[in-house]
C-alpha cells in the first residue's frame, strides 16, 4: 500500500532537487529528490497544481514510497514522479501522474516523449498490475512538466502527431497536458493552467 500524506486543500508545487543537488553539492536543496510543497521553493522552478476552491486531494510521492515499485522477481518497476487524487465519495474522481522534465528547450520534445513513455508504464504498473487504486473510480489525467523552460503544446503539429495523441488517449484511458501547471477545476475534472 502507498504511503499518502494528508489531504490538501490549497495549491501545492513539485519539485526534483536530484540533477540540482548533484550539480551543487556544497548547497543542496531542501530534500533530495522530490519536494511536494505548499508553498514555492525559492531555488528551482516548480509544477504547480492550483487548488482554488479548496477541493481536497491526496498526493503520493513515489520517491517515498520505493517498496510498491518492487516487484514479486527484484525488479523494479519504473514510475513517475508523484501522483495526485481527488477525495471524493462518489465515482468518479480524478487522478493525475506527474512526470518532471528539467532541461534546455532545445531538448524538450524528446524529454516531453520520454515523459509520456514514464506516465504510461507507471499508470499500467499501479493500476492493472498491482491493482493498487480503483482503475474504474478515476478519471486519469497525465501532465509532463517542464519547469525551467516553457512547455511544447501538444497540438503543435510541428512536434506532435494528432493520431498519435489519439491513440495515447485510446490506450491509456487518460487525457495528457504537457504543463507547468494544472488546475483543479472540480472532484472530477482538471484543467491546463497554461496561461
Amino acid at each position: 500500500m502507498m504511503n499518502e500524506r494528508g489531504a490538501f486543500v490549497q495549491d501545492v508545487f513539485v519539485a526534483d532537487f536530484t540533477e540540482y543537488n548533484s550539480y551543487n553539492p556544497e548547497m543542496p536543496g531542501p530534500c533530495a529528490g522530490v519536494q511536494i510543497a505548499t508553498e514555492e521553493n525559492g531555488i528551482i522552478p516548480s509544477f504547480k497544481l492550483t487548488d482554488r476552491n479548496r477541493y481536497p486531494f491526496m498526493a503520493v510521492n513515489f520517491e517515498e514510497n520505493q517498496q510498491a515499485f518492487m516487484r514479486g522477481d527484484g525488479t523494479k518497476a519504473p514510475q513517475c514522479e508523484c501522483m495526485f487524487y481527488a477525495v471524493r465519495e462518489e465515482s468518479p474522481a480524478w487522478m493525475l501522474f506527474l512526470e518532471l522534465k528539467y532541461c534546455a528547450p532545445k531538448n524538450a520534445y524528446n524529454n516531453i516523449i520520454e515523459g509520456i513513455g514514464q506516465l504510461k508504464k507507471t499508470c499500467k504498473y499501479l493500476l492493472e498490475e498491482k491493482q493498487e487504486y480503483e482503475s474504474a473510480r478515476f478519471k486519469r489525467y497525465f501532465a509532463v512538466s517542464t519547469p525551467n523552460c516553457e512547455p511544447l503544446d501538444p497540438f503543435d503539429a510541428d512536434y506532435f502527431n494528432q493520431e498519435d495523441m489519439l491513440a495515447l488517449k485510446e490506450e491509456t484511458k487518460a487525457v495528457l497536458f504537457i504543463t507547468n501547471q494544472v488546475d483543479i477545476h472540480t472532484p472530477i475534472h482538471l484543467r491546463n493552467g497554461k496561461k
